[in-house]
């Protein structure tokens, strides 16, 4: 098994024992469905933290790179916004 996998499975299983205590504490079923819909918003909360993250790297190395370099004093972080 590799190790997106694995991690993929751990996530799961969290979901779904946090999502199935919240379920029964409400008394709704959690089917195999409201299973799919949860783990489909998960996969997009990772994604969208993901590029955050990755976008905000991006734009610090960049700015920091420009400043310590002395290219582009005014817009500097402009152009980092731009390359991020």
């Amino acid at each position: 098994m590799s190790i997106g996998k694995f991690i993929w499975n751990i996530v799961e299983t969290i979901v779904r024992g946090v999502f199935g205590f919240i379920f029964k504490l409400i008394g709704k079923e959690y089917t195999d469905s409201v299973h799919e819909g949860l783990m489909q918003f998960v996969k997009f909360g990772i994604v969208g933290l993901s590029n955050t993250v990755l976008s905000y790297v991006l734009y610090a190395v960049s700015l920091l790179g420009m400043q310590k370099a002395g290219l582009f004093p005014k817009v500097d972080y402009l152009i980092a916004q731009i390359i991020a």
